[in-house]
């Protein structure tokens, strides 16, 4: 498994246009962490020692979001919901393929991953995004949680792991409702997607009140993981119960993505937006 995960990583990497020195760099400084990568006019850090090297590099060169977004019927410039951001892949791959960017929210829960989140939306995008470092849950309180460089397993509904040469420190984390996340971000205004990938804590927040505010949103892409003693069709339930549709396509691939489309939002009016993507 180890060298399959190696081998997928290598022809990743190859669909960035600096992929020759990417591939020096973990050839001959195997302990570097801190890698910057570039597609088109992306720029993005990933910290390869901490984990997150298939966070935003994956949404840059994959089509496990963009298969959705290049069909959606939005308008010319889009309002966006990142809920569970690592380094802001899915922001910068609407940007790279076209999509203009009005208003931008972002939640990521470590505060290492929240700084590079920082810098590569900075870097890379002419907006002035609303960057929240905190989780979503089911209520607003704080949690004490052990965290490491910045994972994309990070998790509340993760049980502690010890993750051989990596410090992990206690951290004390806000937690946020999604209706909590979308008055700071958005008041009364409509999102047109939002996207969710909390691996697991999904079924925390759609098991209690406080989710109420995804009726203002158009599309909702969300990632359902597996979790021993919870169905994803809990959470899929709940969603349809606000009037969404599912409109999730094959699944062969990434098996998690789901898509979902606000049924009393759907304005026909609206161009739909179809780009060929980069992928």
């Amino acid at each position: 498994m180890k060298v399959l995960s190696k081998l997928k990583g290598l022809r990743e990497i190859k669909k960035f246009d600096n992929r020759w020195e990417i591939l020096l760099n973990r050839l001959l400084f195997p302990r570097t962490g801190i890698v910057t990568y570039r597609r088109g006019n992306i720029e993005v850090i990933v910290d390869h020692l901490g984990g997150d090297a298939t966070g935003a590099r994956m949404c840059l060169i994959s089509d496990m979001y963009s298969r959705y977004t290049r069909d959606m019927i939005i308008p010319e410039k889009i309002k966006v919901l990142d809920i569970g951001a690592n380094g802001g892949g899915f922001p910068l791959r609407l940007h790279l393929d076209g999509h203009t960017l009005e208003k931008l929210t972002c939640v990521e829960m470590n505060p290492n991953t929240f700084a590079r989140l920082q810098l590569n939306l900075y870097r890379n995008l002419a907006l002035t995004p609303c960057l929240i470092n905190g989780a979503i849950y089911s209520a607003k309180t704080s949690l004490k949680l052990t965290l490491g460089r910045g994972s994309t397993g990070d998790s509340i509904a993760a049980k502690e792991k010890t993750e051989k040469g990596r410090q992990r420190t206690e951290r004390e984390i806000q937690t946020l409702t999604f209706d909590d996340i979308y008055q700071t971000g958005f008041k009364n205004s409509l999102v047109d997607i939002c996207k969710m990938d909390v691996e697991g804590a999904e079924y925390d927040v759609f098991s209690h009140p406080g989710h109420e505010s995804l009726k203002k949103c158009r599309y909702l892409l969300i990632e359902i993981h597996h979790r021993k003693g919870f169905n994803k069709d809990q959470v899929i339930n709940k969603i349809k119960a606000l009037e969404f549709k599912n409109i999730t396509k094959n699944q062969s691939e990434n098996p998690e993505v789901y898509c979902f489309e606000n049924m009393l939002l759907r304005d026909t009016s609206l161009v739909k937006r179809v780009n060929p993507g980069t992928a």
